[in-house]
């Protein structure tokens, strides 16, 4: 029987009976006892004792240790590409991507991991009364992580908490999202075998209900939570302590009159319709100045009429289904309140159970939830706007600010749109799904706070201190 993971050990859970079903087939993955409260205590009380010892761990330890658990994850590619996949329902050919991007997560953590204590010398010499004096600046890490992670990245989600805090020395005790725990209790294992410290790492499956007495918590340093604005949100309230919140998208795209319409049509179909659109970074809105317009709305729609629909086992797979038919259904709401309040249908999608097929949609009113909301599925907002001001004002018009593309060939344009997008990240001539493991990525508004990717997280989980000098 599966299992939770405390202590570097497989434990029977104590709590409420979970069922593990692959959204695709219904088949039954897994059945096994979620975390009780006593076990999540005990997870947080082992990783608070451990934690003075992790922390001092050495340097080459620990990216010697990273370096192991990345070979051993590459080891096991394709058997964590095959668990996403059934318990996700991702593609098998993005499941495998997940994991190359997990691997060179966990690679980068070791190259960081003796980074992070590099201190800074300062002289103080700059006013009179600290005449003579001098500072060391040093980061030590802050203590125990709670990481909470979403379901449709089960592994690469999950290795930007795991990775940044064992390079950062803080133990961390993880609830993954109750629709795919397997993938994180096999990394796990992966962990221990690496020859991490019993109690660094320790896997929790559980409700929300479950973990959120745990959030507040003063033996958690640093909660980082992936996930809905409207649970971040909520967390945030519940501690003193500091918080990084990575939240929902509205993800826009410009394309102006320069643009590559081809290369743009064929990044926005990959961008607004792989994994059924159930990524925070998705293309869920595309603006086109008008003399561009009907030229990409050609290419884009037989791009998007080759997209398979299948088994996410099948290789030919570019879709598979949504997690779940209650978001499914949820989805096809909010395109008809769209289409009642004037929306047109371009490519008109369809639903069998949790299986929806891309939606394209232009004219959608701007305050419909199908434009200020996150989809977070299959559908796709394309609109005319008179020139590329017009574009970036209409990207600004959302509540969320994670990532925007343009595409476009003036430098100065792209200079302008970073300097005035209100957004985390601006992509230059690609869509705002892409990501690199390494940069810092995060929202602006209501797309949360704080940064990840390793170097970034890490300085999140360890805070400055300074060592004070007296004059020589």
């Amino acid at each position: 029987m599966p299992h939770i993971w405390i202590g570097n050990r497989k434990v029977q859970g104590e709590g409420e009976l979970t069922n593990i079903h692959a959204p695709w087939s219904g088949e039954l993955l897994a059945s096994f006892q979620q975390s009780s409260p006593k076990q999540i205590e005990i997870a947080i009380e082992q990783a608070h004792r451990v934690f003075p010892s992790f922390a001092k761990t050495s340097l080459y330890q620990r990216r010697e240790w990273l370096t192991y658990l990345a070979a051993l994850l590459e080891q096991t590619k394709e058997k964590l590409a095959h668990t996403i996949a059934s318990e996700a329902a991702k593609p098998i050919r993005d499941a495998r991507a997940e994991v190359t991007r997990a691997i060179a997560t966990f690679r980068i953590a070791a190259e960081e991991s003796v980074r992070i204590s590099d201190g800074e010398y300062l002289a103080l010499d700059r006013t009179p009364v600290a005449h003579g004096r001098s500072v060391i600046v040093k980061r030590f890490p802050r203590g125990v992580v709670l990481g909470i992670t979403p379901f449709n990245f089960p592994l690469n989600l999950v290795a930007h908490k795991v990775a940044p805090a064992l390079a950062a020395g803080c133990p961390i005790v993880l609830k993954p999202a109750p629709q795919t725990p397997l993938t994180s209790l096999l990394l796990a294992e992966l962990v221990a075998q690496a020859g991490f410290p019993e109690y660094v790492l320790q896997v929790i499956p559980c409700d929300g209900s479950t973990i959120e007495p745990f959030v507040s918590d003063k033996r958690v340093k640093l909660v980082s939570f992936t996930g809905s604005a409207a649970v971040g949100w909520k967390l945030r309230k519940l501690t003193t302590e500091p918080v990084v919140l990575e939240l929902g998208g509205n993800g826009a795209v410009l394309i102006d009159e320069t643009a590559d319409i081809e290369y743009a049509a064929k990044r926005c179909t990959i961008g607004g319709y792989s994994y059924a659109g159930q990524v925070c970074i998705s293309v869920q809105r595309i603006y086109v100045v008008e003399s561009m317009y009907q030229m990409f709305l050609d290419n884009y729609q037989s791009k998007i009429a080759k997209l398979v629909l299948e088994d996410p086992l099948n290789e030919s797979s570019d879709l598979s289904c949504m997690i779940s038919e209650v978001t499914a259904k949820r989805v096809v709401e909010w395109i008809e309140e769209a289409k009642q309040g004037g929306a047109n249908t371009i490519v008109a999608g369809n639903r069998n159970g949790n299986r929806l097929t891309p939606y394209l949609m232009t004219n959608v009113p701007d305050n419909c939830r199908l434009a200020q909301e996150e989809v977070f599925g299959p559908v796709v907002l394309v609109e005319p706007v008179k020139d590329w001001h017009e574009g970036i004002q209409k990207i600004n018009l959302s509540k969320y600010g994670l990532q925007a593309g343009y595409f476009t060939t003036d430098i100065n344009r792209i200079l302008f749109a970073f300097e005035q997008l209100e957004v985390g990240g601006v992509i230059a001539n690609d869509v705002p799904t892409f990501r690199e493991d390494s940069y810092p990525y995060g929202g602006s508004k209501e797309s949360g706070f704080g940064r990840e990717g390793v170097r970034y997280a890490m300085e999140e989980m360890t805070e400055r201190k300074v060592l004070v000098l007296p004059a020589a």
